[in-house]
């Protein structure tokens, strides 16, 4: 079941043009192979299979958002798990772009159980979301951090934006390229160079702000690193009084 959610009630001007990487020929032909296994493997030495594939699936709850989908390959291959499809009951998958919600939502065609629900948004999430409060019990953010535009401070509301959709005891899980960590000569270089494209605009982040943002949004947080990349499980959000199950 697919359903497509509408966002133009709250989007106050288009969105900028994706940068090639999520293009709609670069996603298919290219992106799994060059992103998630070279790069993540000899340039910021973390691997897909061994790190972050298990991490992110580890995250997936009953109703579970994912932000920035890229290729779709995260939620599509952790959904062949049967012990995750079985447990996962909602998929919302979130980008700012139309290219990666459509081809994330044709991948999943082969892995989705026909009794989940997705629902594909297309949307700013430093902003705010169509969805009342407390509607997810785990949300993903990986490599979405590093590209999105903006002062460091403008980038980190991302955090308390995403916190209010979890529920009390939710669970936002992530992968972040940091400014100021490059896993030897080969990352520095391309860091330097997917900036000076638009690929990435994280020259002023820095491990610790972002710390330091997630525990302004997050009762618990987490933080470890595996090469260049910054991973992260911030738990609870912080905030009054939010019902664990508001759509229900």
């Amino acid at each position: 079941m697919f359903l497509q959610a509408s966002v133009a009630n709250i989007k106050t001007s288009p969105a900028p043009p994706p940068s090639l990487v999520y293009r709609p020929w670069f996603l298919s032909n290219l992106y799994d192979f060059l992103v998630l296994g070279l790069s993540n493997t000899f340039i910021w030495k973390c691997s897909t299979s061994q790190v972050l594939l298990p991490l992110y699936s580890s995250s997936m709850g009953e109703r579970h958002l994912d932000v920035g989908v890229g290729s779709g390959y995260f939620p599509a291959t952790a959904l062949m798990d049967h012990t995750i499809n079985s447990r996962c009951k909602e998929l919302t998958i979130l980008d700012l772009h139309q290219a990666p919600l459509q081809k994330t939502r044709e991948r999943l065609t082969a892995s989705l159980p026909p009794e989940t629900i997705l629902t594909t948004v297309c949307a700013d999430a430093t902003g705010p979301l169509p969805f009342p409060a407390a509607s997810f019990d785990s949300a993903t953010i990986f490599y979405l951090y590093q590209c999105l535009r903006g002062p460091p401070k403008f980038k980190s509301r991302i955090f308390s934006s995403l916190a209010r959709y979890l529920t009390a005891d939710g669970v936002l899980t992530g992968s972040i390229i940091t400014g100021d960590r490059k896993a030897g000569w080969l990352a520095r270089i391309f860091c330097k160079f997917y900036n000076s494209r638009g690929i990435f605009c994280n020259e002023g982040d820095t491990a610790t702000d972002i710390t330091e943002a997630l525990n302004e949004s997050f009762q618990e947080v987490d933080v470890w690193f595996t090469g260049a990349v910054m991973l992260f499980r911030a738990r609870r959000p912080k905030r009054q009084t939010v019902p664990n199950h508001q759509l229900h």
